[in-house]
């Protein structure tokens, strides 16, 4: 008898060390296909602005009577990119290249383009002579929203906005995408003299953006 349960006692070890050794090979290979499913992250890549085909174009309204637009040009600008993913970038604008495009004016009582030009570029609005310059710094992009936070700073003043309605085209390095910023923040208070006339304090930007490879001509 002691032979006999010596006997079942050995068989009995093999088979748990058989089963041991499956049941650790099945884990290995688990372990495998979950290494072989991760997927490599998108390699990031740094994008410049091509300054003669981005522009920005900007709108002003006196409410209830008409309203003012036209573009500014930027001066120089980087974006950085994984894939189809915003993640970062950094656009400086040329306030001195800022013109008029709509036709609410009268010569005849001295309306005319250019002095809307004048004055937005005067210490009444952007003060152009010491400020030449505004500049948005991305800080997060919310791809669920279609959304880019950043830092704007106007006239030495910085606040967080987000440009909202964000599209990127990978292939294409368009982007556009809208911002409407309220214009009192950043010291650019004036207000029309007339009673019956109120200028609006938010300014919108429309936004388009091409962006090439960094170094390319």
């Amino acid at each position: 008898m002691k032979k006999i349960d010596l006997l079942s006692f050995v068989i009995a070890l093999l088979f748990l060390a058989s089963c041991n050794g499956k049941q650790s090979g099945t884990e290995t290979a688990e372990e495998g296909e979950d290494m072989s499913s991760e997927t490599t992250p998108a390699e990031t890549t740094t994008m410049t602005v091509s300054t003669e085909e981005s522009q920005i174009a900007w709108e002003g309204t006196m409410v209830g009577v008409y309203s003012h637009d036209g573009i500014v040009k930027l001066e120089e600008g980087s974006m950085e990119v994984a894939g189809d993913e915003i993640v970062g970038g950094e656009f400086v604008v040329d306030l001195t290249t800022m013109t008029a495009t709509d036709e609410n004016y009268n010569a005849e009582e001295g309306k005319t383009k250019e002095k809307l030009i004048g004055h937005l570029s005067s210490e009444d609005f952007f003060n152009v002579e010491q400020y030449p310059t505004a500049k948005f710094v991305i800080t997060s992009y919310d791809e669920a929203n279609n959304s880019v936070s950043g830092d704007l700073t106007i006239r030495g003043n910085t606040h967080e906005e987000t440009v909202e309605n964000v599209s990127f085209d990978s292939e294409s390095g368009k982007v556009t995408g809208t911002l409407t910023f309220d214009r009192t923040k950043y010291d650019v208070s004036f207000q029309a003299p007339a009673q019956d006339m109120v200028l609006s304090d938010d300014i919108e930007l429309d936004i388009d953006l091409s962006l090439q490879p960094m170094g390319a001509a």
